[in-house]
């Protein structure tokens, strides 16, 4: 895999953060300038899913990256671009739903099809669900939402030390109780998010109704 700089352009589609068969062959600290003197965190070597059909922390990061795009033929250019023929869309919302995510499926020997251009039958898949990050006005929105209660007890850290005296779990509890529970909003917040769990469960069963040995990975951006 070939890794390159990209950034956000709304006015064109997305360009992958690495691409396949390319001269880095898949290693993090290959574009580094010194990569024989970079120590590799215990991540690097990490996977995800299946044993057969297993995803990277790189992986992930380009999925992360690819739930960004708008279209659907834009998002499978860039599953192809990045992963190879193997890994497909097997689900999406539209981009200015709530939270935004995409559901990516990579079938056994996907990286041994990417590079040698043949597949493998025997073994289970891994479906990948990432989620997008703050990108619209109305994320940024719901960001502003979510961390404004916390900020304002974080404030009044000057004046007593709430959180201090106060335990984690004691914090947690009253968040979700006045927040979560009392306020409109909060059940707004909730809404969006239980939409989210509910969509996984319906793949999950879909895949028990399969009779697949199918592990799910979650995964996103801020």
């Amino acid at each position: 895999f070939h890794y390159r700089e990209s950034r956000v352009d709304n006015t064109r589609p997305l360009e992958p953060i690495m691409v396949v068969n390319g001269s880095c062959n898949g290693t993090l600290n290959c574009s580094w300038p010194d990569p024989g003197e970079v120590q590799r965190y215990p991540v690097c070597g990490q996977c995800w899913g299946n044993s057969d059909s297993a995803v990277t922390a790189l992986d992930l990061a380009a999925l992360s990256w690819i739930v960004y795009e708008q279209s659907e033929s834009d998002i499978k250019r860039l599953l192809s671009e990045t992963f190879g023929p193997g890994p497909r869309l097997e689900n999406f919302t539209n981009y200015y739903k709530t939270p935004r995510w995409i559901a990516v499926r990579f079938p056994p020997g996907w990286k041994h099809q990417a590079t040698s251009g043949t597949a493998r039958k025997e073994g289970a898949d891994t479906l990948v669900v990432a989620v997008k990050g703050t990108s619209t006005i109305k994320d940024a929105f719901l960001d502003t939402d979510l961390f404004t209660t916390i900020k304002v007890l974080q404030y009044f850290e000057f004046f007593a030390p709430v959180l201090k005296v106060m335990s984690v779990d004691f914090v947690q509890w009253i968040m979700k109780t006045v927040k979560l529970w009392a306020g409109d909003e909060g059940s707004k917040e909730m809404m969006i998010w239980n939409g989210l769990e509910k969509h996984i469960v319906h793949l999950q069963e879909a895949e028990r109704a399969r009779k697949t040995n199918t592990q799910f990975v979650l995964t996103g951006h801020s």
